[in-house]
């Protein structure tokens, strides 16, 4: 007997399966015609791209073929756990996120723009991009950040299983989030960080090896002030210290982090307290 679904929410769900269990076996393309059906159909941006051949001898013969996207790419939330295309250049920004990834193996080797890829099953960083804007890496399975880029403008690596910022980029020239990890020290972390830092939810226990700050610094707690002081983090004469306990800046400054909650809300992190971007009511600020 012939069964008829009628429900088309039903057959999406069973094609998402299909594609699903059709992308474990981890191999890449290697002829034009099966690139270009790939990636007419989970090219969500539809940015013009072209099919170069790869010059490299030693990666040759796992990938012939290289992609180069003149634009943005995305393949966000289509149930893919392995994308058996090796990208080139990307013209914008890259979006994998929502999806069951393990590997970073088909990663572009340079991304004009932010290179997500939250959401999903990585347990190491091997192969990522290191020439890129952004990187976020968040709601994965990473234990390190080893393979990490030198440089990045924000890095955002919260919600995994991180139990040092060993490996993180040398200079993050905006806001660094690695909030609900398993951090318990500094170790390792960037040298320069230029905008907010986000480590809640973590069981810090010394604030040693905190990167030094170079740009306006806000804080609520003197004794933490001064525990900067001692490890060398902060200046004691330092005209960019201001004292604040207005609830309204912390709140703004956990919307710009795309924090959620409508207040701050306290907690065991030492460094919930602490950020790094400044704001134009400097004015109405005490200072320490």
């Amino acid at each position: 007997m012939d069964i008829i679904v009628k429900n088309n929410h039903f057959l999406f769900f069973l094609r998402k399966i299909k594609v699903y269990f059709s992308q474990t076996r981890q191999h890449f393309f290697k002829n034009n015609r099966k690139i270009k059906k790939w990636m007419k159909r989970y090219n969500l941006a539809r940015s013009p791209f072209d099919v170069v051949k790869n010059n490299d001898e030693k990666t040759a013969h796992l990938y012939p073929l290289i992609v180069n996207v003149h634009g943005d790419f995305n393949c966000s939330n289509q149930f893919l756990k392995w994308i058996p295309i090796k990208f080139g250049y990307v013209d914008g920004y890259f979006n994998c996120s929502d999806n069951q990834i393990i590997s970073l193996e088909f990663c572009p080797q340079k991304i004009n723009g932010k290179f997500n890829c939250s959401t999903n099953q990585i347990s190491n960083l091997e192969y990522c991009t290191q020439e890129l804007d952004s990187l976020d890496i968040s709601y994965n399975q990473l234990k390190s950040l080893k393979g990490c880029p030198h440089i990045v403008l924000n890095l955002n690596c919260s919600h995994n299983y991180l139990s040092s910022l060993e490996f993180s980029p040398e200079i993050i020239k905006g806001d660094l989030q690695a909030s609900s990890n398993l951090i318990k020290n500094l170790k390792g972390s960037a040298k320069e960080i230029h905008g907010l830092v986000n480590l809640k939810d973590n069981p810090i226990e010394s604030l040693e090896y905190f990167p030094r700050i170079s740009k306006a610094v806000y804080i609520r707690s003197r004794l933490l002030f001064q525990k900067m002081v001692e490890i060398g983090c902060l200046n004691e004469n330092d005209e960019n210290v201001f004292f604040t306990k207005d609830p309204a800046f912390w709140r703004e400054l956990h919307l710009k982090a795309k924090e959620k909650e409508k207040s701050i809300r306290e907690n065991n992190s030492i460094l919930e307290h602490v950020a790094l971007q400044p704001v134009n009511q400097k004015k109405s600020f005490k200072k320490i």
